[in-house]
């Protein structure tokens, strides 16, 4: 459950190599179910050796298709507005039905696997279909502090390949201010500019 009281944001780098970064991430399911994040080399690396992935037994980078599931991997985040999170990932999943989707909650929230989504900020659309490491960059517009969050769902019929995380970044981009032009009205109805300040933050 979010405890807003205790919120701490998490670091803003995540390449999942470090034990440390690790331990900041949390995990929940809906009810008792077969998937569920790890932390691991089994799904392989963008680089270094680690990416956060589905299993269903501990180690083994994929999941029981047939056993339904929803489960959460999430981290606590402060944003400023500017701010550009991305990530690498991949997974076949089954189209809308076994798939990848994160999400901004409010640190309010009560983070459980199952609740409504409703006061969420929804990062991406369901991602399914990408075998190989695929690069996603969201702007969320938003500051404050929120629960990062990743969701995996999958229906209990076929599907392939499971979803896998690596190289989640989170920095501001630089964002371009421009003054009032300043400007001199000449006698033939033409402007000529005198000033146009510029700064960037």
């Amino acid at each position: 459950t979010g405890e807003p009281e205790e919120f701490v944001p998490a670091d803003r780098e995540h390449g999942f190599e470090s034990s440390d970064l690790n331990d900041q991430w949390r995990f929940t399911l809906r009810d008792s179910q077969t998937n569920y994040w790890t932390i691991g080399t089994a799904a392989g690396a963008t680089s270094g050796s680690n990416a956060l992935y589905i299993t269903s037994d501990g180690y083994n980078y994929g999941y029981d298709n047939y056993s339904n599931s929803e489960a959460w991997a999430y981290l606590p985040v402060r944003l400023a507005a500017n701010d550009m999170i991305s990530f690498s990932w991949k997974g076949q999943g089954e189209g809308s039905y076994d798939y990848l989707q994160v999400y901004l909650f409010p640190k309010e929230a009560a983070m459980q696997g199952g609740v409504s989504r409703d006061d969420a900020i929804a990062l991406t659309s369901p991602l399914s279909g990408q075998s190989e490491w695929q690069t996603y960059t969201a702007y969320p517009s938003v500051e404050g502090d929120y629960y990062l969050c990743f969701i995996w769902q999958n229906d209990g019929s076929v599907g392939e390949q499971a979803c896998a995380i690596d190289n989640l970044s989170i920095e501001q981009v630089a964002t371009t201010t421009i003054s009032p032009l300043t400007y001199l009205l000449n006698n033939d109805n033409t402007a000529t500019v005198m000033s146009c300040d510029k700064s960037y933050e």
